[in-house]
């Protein structure tokens, strides 16, 4: 004999099975759509267990276990290029550094600290040019006002101080100059 309360229990298992199987599947997809490949992976795998014989699941387990191994691969490769950056950055060895968190920017564009760390870097890199070329005209009018060459001297002092107007060195010399100056134009008027 036939027994409608065993039939009907073992169709409403099957019907939640069924439900659950869809549900899962349903939400690994949207999860692998929106790159949450772990959450991926953890709704595929239950649907997989619920129905082991299924295609489906397994072959979305291995996309999603692909993406995944991908992404930790990207992550791990800016996470390289970015300590690497750093230790050139932190040596003080900025052009390196710069090409080291360019090569960050290709592993992860959306990142910004590469990106703020670059502008750092130009930032620093040309205060460096301007205190080297205020150094170079500083050393060019020492040697001229060394040289008693005043009228030159002064012009590289004031080059000097066109490039860092805070810098007080090249203003006080040419104040020595111009008393100098000011002092052998009376000795000769005398």
């Amino acid at each position: 004999m036939f027994d409608r309360d065993k039939l009907d229990q073992v169709l409403e298992e099957i019907k939640n099975l069924e439900n659950s199987y869809a549900s899962h599947i349903s939400a690994g997809d949207d999860l692998l759509a929106k790159k949450d490949y772990q959450g991926a992976l953890t709704e595929f795998r239950q649907a997989s267990t619920l129905k082991p014989e299924e295609v489906y699941p397994k072959s979305k387990i291995s996309e999603a276990e692909a993406a995944l191994a991908a992404v930790q691969a990207r992550q791990k490769a800016y996470n390289d290029a970015i300590a690497k950056a750093d230790g050139l950055f932190n040596s003080e060895e900025y052009d390196k550094a710069k090409l080291a968190y360019q090569e960050a920017l290709t592993h992860d564009p959306g990142q910004s600290y590469p990106q703020d760390q670059i502008g750092r870097i130009n930032e620093l890199l040309k205060d460096l040019e301007l205190h080297k070329s205020f150094g170079a005209a500083v050393a060019k009018a020492d040697q001229f006002f060394d040289a008693e060459d005043f009228d030159n001297a002064r012009t590289e002092y004031q080059k000097a101080i066109n490039l860092i107007p805070s810098e007080t060195y090249p203003q006080k010399r040419i104040e020595e100059i111009n008393s100098t100056c000011l002092r052998l134009s009376t000795k000769v008027m005398k």
